[in-house]
């Protein structure tokens, strides 16, 4: 009851700020389109077979925006973001072997639709957008994520199944694998702490009764500057039509239940380039309704990832490993290692390219319970171009 009369009390305070900002006007609101078009090639071998496809790109998917933004007269800024993706044949749904229609259709989807109000006091969002733990884990100096590296891998592959030597389909590598990441784009109300000595706090209250807490902190040294995030979400009664480990539908009729997710990260960039970057994620649910043997149970499963980058001009490289051990079963590892690198064209264009080697290791008692053998390694090439405008 106390915390449920905390989270009404923060939210009547926010509104409040949010009517405060309003009543005082300024200067005309400024206004702006942008957006970026982000396209990539990958080709994938799962040991049987070899395939191809043209891709959008859900590391930074294509995307169009309208911002605007004004100041008033208290000296309060307050601003909106409309932000539509538009995709057609996402990164995450290619697969080998089950790629002749060359994509479906056009994917349109409201990334954003937010307000917001900033000043002294910190911010307040108010609309669809990220949930105050959205990206704690994601902190990376490395100029590769999203771009072919990062903790996110699973954004350009997660779709692509593992075999054995027989050719029976095992499971995708985005059943096998995950971030944990937050909530994400929700409909929610965030409030952002003014910076404190590099320490920004965050909360919000999403639909669903889900809450999020997050904790970022950037700080300077002598030769040498560090970013870390910590975040915790409580999904409560949110419905979550996707999986958390690679935001593809889940089947019909599923849903995950009382899910929570502790996420954390840190990334320590030297003058000369080199950087250092890890990241942690742990997600739990109680039982998963009509969603096979499997996930009948649940899962409490963990995510770790590590990287070493380096940055000259305009080239970035990343060498990084990552694993997340009992998503499906308890005792299934799903690992990665990845080579990245980045090339800064021009201020707009952005060139990447990456490798992965996928490798899964599953129980015995799964393997024969489903008439499987050991999994084959599945290696992907991934390149692409992002222009933004």
């Amino acid at each position: 009851m106390m915390l449920m009369a905390n989270k009404k009390a923060a939210l009547s305070s926010a509104l409040a700020l949010v009517v405060a900002g309003l009543s005082s006007p300024g200067h005309a609101m400024e206004f702006k389109v942008s957006g970026q078009v982000n396209r990539a090639i990958t080709v994938a071998d799962n040991g049987n077979e070899t395939d191809y496809a043209n891709v959008d790109s859900i590391g930074s998917n294509s995307r169009f925006r309208f911002t605007g933004n004004e100041k008033m007269a208290n000296g309060m800024n307050l601003g909106f973001i409309y932000e539509m993706s538009v995709d057609q044949y996402d990164s995450t749904e290619f697969d080998i072997g089950n790629n002749t229609s060359g994509g479906g259709d056009v994917d349109l989807d409201t990334r954003k639709i937010d307000i917001y109000l900033e000043g002294d006091f910190g911010k307040v969002s108010f609309g669809k957008g990220d949930g105050a733990g959205y990206y704690a884990n994601m902190m990376d100096y490395s100029e590769t994520l999203y771009f072919g590296g990062g903790a996110w891998y699973t954004l350009y592959s997660s779709g692509i199944s593992f075999v054995d030597d027989n050719g029976n389909k095992l499971y995708r590598i985005g059943a096998t694998n995950g971030v944990f990441n937050a909530v994400g784009r929700q409909e929610r109300i965030r409030y952002d702490s003014p910076s404190i000595g590099g320490l920004v706090l965050s909360t919000s209250l999403d639909n669903g009764n889900a809450y999020e807490l997050a904790a970022r902190y950037h700080v300077d040294f002598p030769g040498a500057k560090l970013a870390s995030g910590l975040s915790w979400v409580d999904a409560n009664d949110l419905e979550i039509p996707t999986s958390p480990a690679d935001g593809q539908p889940l089947t019909p009729g599923s849903e995950f239940k009382k899910r929570q997710v502790l996420g954390a990260s840190a990334s320590l960039l030297l003058d000369g380039g080199l950087n250092f970057t890890v990241s942690y994620g742990n997600g739990k649910t109680d039982a998963m309704a009509n969603a096979g043997q499997a996930n009948q149970e649940g899962y409490d499963a963990t995510n770790l990832f590590g990287q070493v980058g380096y940055s000259t001009g305009a080239h970035h490289f990343a060498v990084n490993y990552g694993e997340t051990k009992d998503l499906i079963v308890e005792g299934t590892k799903g690992s990665q290692i990845g080579l990245a690198y980045v090339y800064d064209w021009s201020s707009a264009v952005r060139l990447y390219s990456s490798y992965h080697l996928y490798s899964l290791d599953l129980p015995s008692s799964v393997k024969t319970a489903e008439g499987w053998g050991d999994a084959n390694d599945i290696s992907q090439l991934y390149a692409g171009i992002r222009i933004a405008f």
